[in-house]
């Protein structure tokens, strides 16, 4: 897997998975960029939290909200009827919510707001992720 940050905008609430006593999550966040020919795009990715960090964003996320995350890409392939599709997913260990006046594609963003009240410490990479 391979670490990354992103900074975007929550797309979707985040809404729990599994069973009730399974801390997970996921939403889906925009992350906008500008290409190479100056256009702007934008790219929707699926977001899981697990743990603290899934029980937090449950609680304080909201829609159109902008955040600073790190996490890990990965991808998952579905088969079906010979048709195969890749996924990009981002596992979340540490989200930020940004400064209201942060700043979009081009300009650099201002720092993240001072450390939320009962945000979660990041949780160890092998405690829970490996627990599947």
């Amino acid at each position: 897997m391979n670490r990354i940050t992103m900074t975007g905008e929550i797309a979707s609430l985040p809404m729990h998975i599994g069973q009730e006593n399974n801390k997970h999550c996921i939403f889906r966040l925009n992350v906008s960029h500008r290409t190479m020919k100056g256009a702007i795009k934008t790219e929707s990715f699926a977001i899981h939290c697990r743990g603290k960090t899934a029980e937090w964003a449950m609680n304080n996320l909201t829609v159109k909200q902008r955040v600073w995350l790190e996490g890990y890409l990965s991808k998952s392939v579905l088969s079906k009827n010979k048709e195969r599709t890749v996924i990009d997913a981002v596992t979340a260990r540490v989200i930020l919510p940004l400064l209201p006046q942060a700043t979009s594609i081009g300009i650099r963003s201002p720092e993240v707001s001072s450390i939320v009240e009962g945000m979660p410490e990041p949780e160890d990479e092998g405690s829970e992720a490996n627990g599947e």
